[in-house]
């Protein structure tokens, strides 16, 4: 049996890498940018407005011509939650089945019989209910969190509503769906020692862990005094959180390759290590002269 990302084949990697570092990325951009506002210029482009039919998907009653002020553009983030679920669901339902057929490959299965373990469209809505159902209280954890470090509940307390329920979608409903919630042995084991998680547990551990520092380091922005509309809270927090997912997937992609082959060059065989044919020669060698020099003795005698 093959044991980690080793199992995994090429087709496999490949459809992980465009949905992390490709479809993920494009999907949450589209959210929260406006992309006929950034970029007037080129808005009548082909390209342009297909992102902009996306945008208005994914941004449902927000207005192009609203002016671009700090309460419209909080304003436009709480409706962009409709599309940020939109995105993580998909994103959650496509790397449950994922892991599922990665698991099935680790295990040793063929490629025919690790494509049945992959999830149907009602058992990936099934899971996507009941894990939404679950929301109200990963909201409720994130927002308590979000105050305990320092959030304001007076004054912007709508705000902080906001930010809470984006780290909620991001940060936890990954965690919760992919991997269950704690607690599990799973939990306990990565919880006591991270080192000792899978392949398949650190891609989604190290994007939720950088977009939750990114969600910290975008507070550094609200305090900066620019004047900017976008640094109005809590619009740094929330490009921060994406920011960081962005970066945690490449981070975590990266940890599971370098971990893959480190792991194929701990298991070379004996025979193909620096020196092996040379000592086997050389006890060929060895054995040989001794042979013709028993033969030459018993002639002589």
């Amino acid at each position: 049996m093959v044991q980690g990302a080793a199992a995994w084949p090429v087709r496999h990697d490949v459809q992980l890498a465009f949905v992390m570092l490709v479809l993920q990325p494009l999907l949450l951009s589209l959210t929260l940018v406006d992309f006929a506002r950034a970029w007037p210029d080129a808005a009548d482009s082909f390209l342009m407005r297909a992102l902009a039919h996306v945008s208005r998907i994914l941004r449902p009653g927000v207005g192009r011509d609203a002016p671009a002020t700090g309460a419209a553009l909080l304003r436009e983030a709480a409706l962009s939650l409709q599309g940020m679920y939109i995105t993580q669901a998909w994103f959650c339902a496509r790397m449950a089945s994922w892991h599922s057929v990665s698991e099935a490959y680790e295990s040793g299965a063929s490629r025919k019989d690790a494509q049945k373990q992959a999830h149907s469209v009602g058992q990936q809505l099934e899971r996507l209910v009941m894990t939404t159902f679950a929301f109200p209280l990963l909201w409720a954890a994130a927002l308590a969190v979000l105050v305990l470090l320092g959030a304001p509940v007076n004054g912007s307390y709508m705000g902080t509503a906001v930010l809470a329920a984006y780290v909620a979608l991001i940060v936890l409903f990954p965690v919760v769906h992919i991997l269950g919630a704690p607690p599990s042995p799973m939990w306990t084991r990565v919880l006591a020692a991270p080192s000792l998680a899978t392949p398949r547990e650190v891609l989604v551990l190290v994007p939720a862990v950088c977009a939750a520092l990114g969600t910290l380091a975008g507070a550094a922005g609200v305090a900066l005094d620019w004047g900017r509309v976008w640094q109005t809270w809590p619009l740094p927090c929330v490009y921060g959180a994406v920011g960081g997912v962005v970066v945690g997937n490449v981070l975590a992609l990266g940890i599971v390759v370098v971990r893959a082959l480190a792991a194929a060059l701990a298991t070379v065989p004996a025979d193909q290590e620096p020196g092996a044919h040379g000592a086997t020669a050389a006890r060929a060698s060895g054995v040989a002269p001794n042979r013709r020099a028993r033969r030459k003795a018993k002639a002589q005698t």
